[in-house]
């Protein structure tokens, strides 16, 4: 996982869309934590990382609307 960061901080900080790169972290993270059985360490664990896979989801759709809009206004422009 700690490469998979790395390489996501990378990719994205190089474009300046860190909002993509956390999206794209909380998402994997919490399905590799679900994955290793890490859902059963506590109390509630499962739902904590299905919480965290579907906040790294939510990041990513803002990212995508954002951009689409930002695209959007700009060709509107010329």
């Amino acid at each position: 996982m700690a490469l998979y960061t790395l390489f996501v901080g990378v990719l994205y900080g190089q474009q300046r869309r860190w909002s993509a790169a956390a999206g794209w972290i909380l998402l994997v993270g919490g399905v590799v934590a679900l994955s290793a059985g890490l859902g059963h360490a506590f109390p509630w664990g499962g739902m904590a990382f299905i919480f965290v896979s579907a906040a790294g989801l939510v990041l990513l759709l803002l990212e995508l609307a954002s951009r689409r809009t930002r695209n959007g206004l700009d060709e509107r422009r010329q």
